[in-house]
Formats: C-alpha cells, structure tokens, sequence
C-alpha cells in the first residue's frame, strides 16, 4: 500500500503512516466502499440493508424500600461511666435475698434428671422380670439418646416410662417369688 500523503510504501495492514503520522483509513475508505459495492451482484444491490442500532429498554424504577431505617441516635458527647455499685458498709446497699428453696423461680432452667433407670433395669432384668426390665433397658437408651439431642421432652417421657417397667418389674418379681416361697414351703409340709 502507497500513502497518499507522502508516496511511501507501507504496510497493507497498518492505520497510520510511520513516517508522516497520517491517518490512512480515511485514505482508502472510499476504495473498500467502492469495492464492496462492484462485488455485489445486481439484484443484491437493489435491497438496501441498513443497520439499525438496538434499541435497549430504559432501566426499571428503584425499588421502592418498605421499611425506614431509624434515624442515628443524637451524638452526645462523652459520657461518664455509671458508678459502681455501693459496697457492704455504705449508704444504699441491699443485701441480696436469699435462693429459693423447693425449686428454681419461674423462667429459670431447670436440667432434666440424670436418672435413667439403665443399672435398675439392668438388674430387674437379671433378678426379678425379664420381660419388665428389657422393656425397661429400652426405654432407659431412648431417654439417653433424647437428652443427647436435646430433646427434654422426648426424654423425661422415655424415663418415666423406664422407671414405670422397673417398679413393675421389681413388683411382679417380688409377688412371684413369694408365691414361690408359699409353693415350696407348702410343698415340704405335705
């Protein structure tokens, strides 16, 4: 490619002229054009395309807020420290009253029993009602696994339940063995 500006050869792909520092699009724009519109055949040349620019849809309203954010509080200064409490022997102490007896006050958390009823079960199990103290066993694990989880309700329902199959089981095996009693000294005396 020859720059019109000034005669040099340059390269077919460069804008400006390194000599001279003239743009060269404006050169040879009218060339491509001219070009472009030869390549094209004759019925082409009839239809116009013409290129309109997309248009693009203005951008939606702010949102509208639904809560106000509260004003910020007043700057007052610096403040002084509140003063500490009086101590034992000064103008308006109090002594604290003394814990409640028979049960924490109301609101207060108060921790399930740790008492399962496992090492009663067990024993019923072993000793007295076989029957009574598996059930028992059972229900001692559930009421372990429901305090693990947290679950105090779940827990205290299971233990209860627990301590209900050992006292029957205790029950049952002590009524069964004095019946067993009776039998065998019946039996000797006949």
């Amino acid at each position: 490619m020859i720059c019109r500006n000034c005669g040099n050869e340059i390269s077919d792909f460069a804008k400006v002229c390194p000599l001279c520092n003239v743009s060269l699009q404006s050169q040879f724009e009218p060339q491509v054009q001219q070009v472009q519109q030869v390549q094209q055949p004759p019925q082409m040349q009839a239809q116009q395309y013409t290129y309109q620019q997309p248009t693009v849809p203005p951008p939606p309203p702010p949102m509208q807020q639904s809560y106000q954010t509260p004003p910020p509080p007043p700057h007052t200064g610096f403040q002084a420290p509140p003063p500490p409490p009086p101590q034992p022997g000064q103008p308006g102490f109090q002594v604290p009253p003394p814990p409640q007896m028979g049960g924490a006050p109301y609101g207060s958390y108060v921790p399930p029993s740790t008492n399962t009823w496992l090492i009663v079960n067990i024993m019923v199990t072993v000793l007295c009602c076989m029957l009574f103290g598996i059930i028992g066993i059972i229900f001692s694990v559930q009421a372990n696994n429901c305090m693990a989880r947290g679950d105090l309700y779940g827990a205290e329902k299971a233990n209860n339940t627990a301590k209900i199959m050992a006292f029957l089981g205790i029950g049952l095996g002590f009524v069964f063995s004095v019946i067993y009693i009776i039998l065998v000294v019946a039996g000797e005396l006949a």
